[in-house]
């Protein structure tokens, strides 16, 4: 991932501070649900003259307009519209600690995969285990963005979160995150059926497994689905029939 500065520059004769500001942060909204900004990695300062923003996003060039969708264009033209000039953005350099996005030039498949901690997009190229950048992939069906995957992955940290912690909300955390029949799970595999319907490639689905191993039958069609080899160092079961994915217990 990569770290930019954006400065934008308001024309107060055409709007106050805050309506400025509102505009400003409409449009970074819209940036962040179409992929192009990480959505936990961005602030704003104000420098009497103008805005500077500072973000982090999937890859160098993630703010192109090329890959702006209809929000964004709307809210980018609103800002330009009580702006003195256009903004001016800077790439500082690769964020340290963070992962890179996937480069890969056709995928063999795609992997609907977060935890708790993530700070990358929720889809992985199955093929080397990188973020793909969300923009680049197509949209479902009633989405103007990507709001249904994000939403998705919203809830999954949430439940991943209590179990993490470890007390009160740990069974239900775990339930949802390991169980083939829980809500959420049940909630990405469909995301992960329409997903392969958009792309033409396999979007499989991790199912979380930390207290006990997997058995040896997938639980959606009951097919062996042991590998002989982790994948990544992390998926030791996979059925290629149900797209489904699991880990080796602790």
């Amino acid at each position: 991932m990569y770290s930019f500065q954006c400065d934008f520059f308001p024309d107060f004769n055409k709007a106050n501070l805050m309506s400025y500001y509102d505009t400003l942060t409409n449009f970074l909204t819209a940036l962040s649900r179409n992929g192009q900004i990480v959505n936990n990695h961005w602030n704003i300062v104000f420098n009497e003259a103008f805005f500077r923003l500072y973000c982090t996003a999937i890859d160098r060039d993630s703010l192109e307009p090329k890959y702006f969708n209809k929000c964004c264009h709307q809210y980018f033209s609103r800002l330009s519209k009580i702006s003195k000039k256009r903004p001016e953005y800077r790439l500082n350099g690769e964020a340290f600690g963070l992962t890179c996005a996937c480069s890969c030039a056709d995928p063999s498949h795609y992997i609907l995969f977060t935890t708790h901690v993530a700070e990358f997009p929720p889809v992985t190229c199955g093929d080397c285990h990188r973020p793909v950048p969300m923009y680049k992939l197509p949209k479902l069906d009633g989405d103007e963005d990507y709001f249904s995957l994000f939403q998705w992955e919203a809830e999954y940290q949430a439940f991943d979160s209590l179990f993490m912690l470890g007390d009160v909300g740990a069974r239900l955390g775990y339930r949802q995150t390991a169980e083939a029949d829980s809500r959420l799970t049940l909630k990405g595999i469909n995301l992960c059926q329409q997903m392969t319907e958009k792309t033409g490639k396999p979007f499989y689905y991790f199912l979380r497994k930390y207290y006990t191993p997997p058995k040896s039958d997938c639980p959606l069609c009951g097919g062996n689905w042991v590998l002989d080899h982790k994948i990544h160092g992390l998926y030791a079961y996979k059925c290629d029939r149900c797209h489904l994915l699991s880990e080796k217990s602790s």
